[in-house]
């Protein structure tokens, strides 16, 4: 069986508010966490929130590049769903 994985390139703004993804910025899906970044919380958060949208345990996301940037790039391992904001073209 072949495992459907998702590469999902995000704009991280931490010290949100509340949790939104907020359209695209530079080709990337912002998205806005209320978490700080730092001692890896924003990077936390944000993989604990996308596991939650696409219904799959936290071990099936991974922060594959940009643990200190703001650009960053998730795999997400066997999604159950996709989102309605998700657009497998960008």
């Amino acid at each position: 069986m072949i495992n459907n994985i998702i590469t999902l390139n995000v704009y991280v703004q931490p010290n949100a508010k509340q949790f939104e993804v907020n359209g695209m910025h530079d080709g990337c899906y912002k998205i806005k966490i209320p978490a700080p970044a730092t001692d890896d919380k924003a990077n936390e958060y944000l993989c604990k929130a996308i596991a939650k949208i696409f219904q799959v345990p936290q071990k099936a996301v991974e922060l594959h590049k940009g643990h200190k940037s703001r650009y960053k790039t998730l795999k997400i391992n066997d999604p159950k769903h996709i989102p309605d904001w998700y657009d497998a073209q960008k």
